[in-house]
């Protein structure tokens, strides 16, 4: 269908969902971004949540801090865009992941609400209601390397002279 290149990390509520709710929807959002030509990466097929009735629980430190340094290190070095899903539904583990995304690495970041208007809406690249609409933006955007530095380069002589001034007046 297109060209794109582009790796798109979908950041979601895990910890208390239902496992199968869950899973039918990230399979369901990962499905339309592969329509749309875009390779996704969902954590709740990366860790296996298995599809039968009941809610997520995490069951030790160790095996969350394995899941979250794993999730950092996708949206690292493998994803080019990040999607928080449902981001109405709350979650201190995707507030973390948007905030790694967006504000230490500044990666293009979609947010998908049902509806309304919030303040998400002048922080994030885009806010969409559907995920046929965030694939569209994705693709048209950052679908390929090209698009992506382009951005990058226009994104960083739009903000970094603001970001080095607000650290400097930090030192007050």
């Amino acid at each position: 269908m297109t060209n794109n290149s582009c790796i798109v990390y979908i950041a979601t509520k895990m910890t208390g969902r239902d496992k199968q709710e869950m899973r039918k929807r990230a399979e369901e959002v990962c499905f339309i971004l592969r329509e749309w030509g875009l390779t996704p990466i969902s954590p709740v097929i990366e860790e296996k949540v298995p599809e039968t009735k009941g809610l997520l629980l995490q069951l030790s430190n160790e095996q969350l801090k394995g899941f979250w340094k794993r999730d950092k290190d996708i949206i690292t070095y493998e994803a080019h865009v990040v999607l928080c899903d449902e981001a109405n539904l709350k979650s201190l583990g995707m507030e973390r992941e948007y905030g790694f995304a967006r504000y230490c690495l500044w990666k293009p970041t979609l947010t998908l609400l049902p509806e309304g208007i919030n303040v998400a809406c002048f922080e994030d690249d885009l806010v969409v209601q559907t995920v046929d609409a965030a694939a569209a933006v994705i693709s048209r955007n950052w679908g390929t390397r090209n698009k992506r530095i382009k951005w990058r380069l226009r994104m960083l002589l739009r903000t970094l002279p603001k970001w080095l001034f607000r650290q400097m007046y930090q030192w007050r």
